[in-house]
């Protein structure tokens, strides 16, 4: 008895949908025994870009998509070549198996859906870093031409790139352009979730390989002036709840803590070394560790409290911090990274090095502090030149 097996083709839009504005699916079509199955490719084209006998035309990634549209058919084929060289009857419920088992663009999930996947499959970052993750999704939907595995195309990659330099957001309730920090950490998360769906299988190629992304550069100035600090220290006819942020605030601005280092200390960070009370620990955003002492303004502050600092959602504080700078005629948008900026400020302006407040600050990099206080390091140069030149 001879046995037959499935022959296989390409079908674009089989449900007649495609346009010049809208695009069409290409599926491949398995036939055995006058029963058909069509497969998603992943791959979507527009009706000029669809060619019966060259297949995908008129795109800039046409040979890109049409070898990404082979390996698909290729490995279906692979395995129907595997069944007849090893004379195994086909049948359809076994072919389902192997198509569950394949790990291409073969498969439903999308792009979207597999990086929503991963994302919340993750146990190497915390709930608000995912947070910022799932920003990538919102930011890609509103793009719209990446969906599909098959979308993740140098050019797709880069249109996405400048679609991000040139979006327009809200700030302050003025219109204003991403900002290039926040334009490059759209452009990592992506690099992120593109190489795991390489060690995945999910893709071949990096699309992002040879595209120069803009980091962007920490901004200057986002800290408080001595004097409006002195306005912060000394303010007292205010609520009693109010005080309880204006401290909270303040031991931020002396020891440089962020909000969730705030919110994590304990005594148990505190340490004698050579009758210097020292306050450590690693930072719980970066893991990078950091130190400071517990001078006598800082002391007092803590003393107040028992060591037991009050605890606050970053909401609320951020938004009684808005009401404490309206109380002190601060004209800023006050939140709680501005503390870690005007300790760095403070102790610039007293004279420490930067490396002393790198340290402090935990930054990982030198030139992260660099970049934060350039302006006053560069006061500093020239106090400096005036000590010591006579200039």
């Amino acid at each position: 008895m001879i046995l037959s097996y499935p022959i296989s083709r390409f079908v674009f839009d089989r449900k007649k949908i495609s346009s010049e504005k809208r695009k069409g699916l290409i599926q491949i079509e398995v036939r055995y025994e006058k029963k058909r199955k069509w497969i998603s490719t992943g791959i979507k084209v527009f009706k000029d870009q669809w060619h019966d006998k060259r297949y995908i035309v008129n795109s800039l990634d046409s040979d890109e998509l049409n070898e990404r549209l082979f390996l698909c058919k290729e490995k279906i084929d692979s395995y129907f070549n595997s069944l007849m060289e090893k004379g195994i009857t086909f049948s359809w419920d076994d072919f389902d198996i192997f198509l569950k088992r394949m790990d291409t663009s073969t498969s439903s999930e999308t792009f979207i859906d597999y990086v929503a996947r991963r994302i919340e499959e993750r146990n190497d970052i915390k709930p608000s870093t995912k947070a910022n993750h799932r920003k990538l999704l919102t930011s890609l939907d509103e793009f719209g031409k990446i969906l599909y595995f098959s979308d993740l195309t140098k050019s797709n990659v880069a249109d996405y790139y400048n679609f991000l330099l040139g979006k327009e957001v809200i700030i302050q309730g003025k219109v204003q352009k991403l900002k290039l920090t926040t334009t490059s950490s759209y452009m990592k998360f992506l690099k992120v979730y593109i190489n795991d769906a390489i060690q995945h299988d999910k893709l071949d190629k990096n699309p992002c390989n040879g595209l120069k992304v803009k980091r962007g550069s920490a901004e200057n100035g986002r800290w408080l002036s001595l004097e409006e600090l002195s306005r912060i220290e000394n303010i007292e006819n205010i609520p009693s709840s109010l005080k309880i942020i204006r401290d909270l605030f303040l031991i931020q601005c002396y020891t440089g803590m962020a909000y969730t280092d705030l919110m994590d200390f304990s005594p148990e960070k505190l340490t004698e070394i050579d009758g210097v009370t020292v306050l450590s620990g690693k930072r719980k955003k970066s893991g990078e560790y950091y130190v400071t002492v517990i001078y006598p303004t800082l002391k007092n502050l803590l003393d107040k409290y028992n060591y037991n600092i009050p605890k606050r959602t970053n909401q609320s504080y951020n938004r009684a911090l808005k009401i404490l700078s309206m109380a002190c005629n601060i004209d800023k948008p006050l939140a709680t990274h501005w503390a870690r900026r005007t300790c760095g400020m403070l102790m610039l302006n007293k004279g420490y090095s930067i490396e002393v407040v790198a340290k402090v600050l935990g930054h990982s990099d030198i030139k992260t502090t660099q970049q934060c206080y350039a302006k006053i390091l560069d006061r500093t140069v020239i106090d400096s030149f005036k000590k010591i030149e006579n200039v």
